[in-house]
C-alpha cells in the first residue's frame, strides 16, 4: 500500500516500507496486450493504492487473495 503520510510503500502484510529495487508481490492487472511491457510505473500504484507484498512475506504461507 502507499502511505501518503510517509511517501512510501509499504508491505500490506507486515508494514515494511518497500525499497526501490526490492523484489516484491504486487496485484495490478495485465495490459490489455500481450505486446505491451509488463512493468507499472510508481505512480499507477500510488493512484491505485495497490497491495504490495514484500520479499520476505511472499515467502511466508499466506492467503493472497485476502490482498
Amino acid at each position: 500500500m502507499y502511505s501518503v503520510k510517509d511517501k512510501q510503500f509499504h508491505c500490506d502484510n507486515c508494514e515494511k516500507v518497500i525499497v526501490t529495487g526490492e523484489k516484491c508481490w504486487v496485484k495490478w492487472g495485465f495490459p490489455p496486450s500481450h505486446l505491451r511491457t509488463q512493468t507499472m510505473p510508481a505512480k499507477v500504484f500510488e493512484f491505485e493504492n495497490s497491495p504490495i507484498i514484500c520479499s520476505e512475506c511472499t515467502n511466508k504461507d499466506l492467503k493472497f487473495s485476502d490482498f
